[in-house]
């Protein structure tokens, strides 16, 4: 590990083991949704953004724009709840929220406050934001793991025996692999939009089409083009492969990006 990282950690360990929770406010609010803070197990810097209010604020105010009563929502990359907390509330009693997130750790915490069958579904597992797996890929272990997630790293053989197979992949740690289409069927979800932030996983639709149902009207997607092979050439193609199925750019904040159609 380099210097500056070593010291990064060394001050986020002091940070989190000397600053006693008293100091924290028992809860915050996140529009208009009690958080609680202080005990919770969260680091210091997820606290701290979320004291400030400014956790995930670019996702949460395009969100604002299209959430409505009633609609259902598939969530990618739920991380520690807190968006889906705020989906939950902007869909209302009437609406669900299935949320996916690939840290096992992260998912048995939101579940202790957030789980609410047939209403708010937390699961656990390596989740795609296109209807299909591709044919060959594979998906590898939750790499660079935080207090907020991981990046799931995974790779598509389009040539040889493993280009014939169309069995959904399984993790080379046993985690549970979703596309759309299995998580649509095993919660029976019509989804009305699609909210993805998976660290990078969102680039399986530059070579395989996202091919998302016609209920879904809204995708509201962070892309990570410092993650992708080829930069912001591989982020126009993400956004290309949404527009040929009929989506356009309805908004962008930092890289949080909306498409309607």
């Amino acid at each position: 590990m380099p210097a500056t990282e070593r010291l990064y950690a060394i001050r986020r360990w002091m940070l989190g083991t000397f600053v006693p929770e008293f100091l924290w406010p028992r809860t915050v609010d996140v529009d208009g949704v009690p958080i609680r803070l202080r005990n919770a197990p969260y680091s210091f810097g997820t606290k701290w953004i979320l004291r400030k209010g400014t956790y995930e604020k670019p996702e949460r105010q395009l969100l604002h724009q299209i959430i409505r009563p009633g609609m259902q929502v598939l969530e990618l990359g739920g991380s520690i709840g807190i968006v889906t907390s705020v989906l939950a509330k902007l869909v209302g009693p009437s609406g669900r929220v299935v949320s996916v997130e690939a840290s096992a750790s992260l998912t048995e915490h939101s579940r202790t406050w957030l789980h609410s069958p047939g209403r708010v579904d937390i699961v656990t597992g390596y989740a795609f934001p296109v209807w299909s797996l591709p044919a060959g890929m594979r998906v590898g272990t939750l790499e660079k793991e935080c207090s907020l997630g991981g990046v799931v790293p995974f790779s598509i053989d389009q040539s040889g025996p493993a280009a014939a197979t169309s069995a959904a992949p399984i993790a080379s740690d046993n985690t549970e692999v979703f596309d759309l289409s299995s998580l649509c069927a095993r919660f029976d979800l019509r989804p009305d939009a699609l909210v993805a932030d998976v660290e990078g996983s969102e680039a399986v639709m530059i070579s395989q089409p996202p091919s998302l149902p016609g209920s879904i009207r809204f995708v509201c997607i962070e892309l990570h083009p410092h993650q992708y092979p080829n930069g912001d050439k591989d982020q126009q193609a993400i956004v290309d492969a949404l527009v040929r199925e009929g989506f356009r750019v309805a908004g962008r904040v930092h890289a949080s990006w909306l498409f309607e159609r």
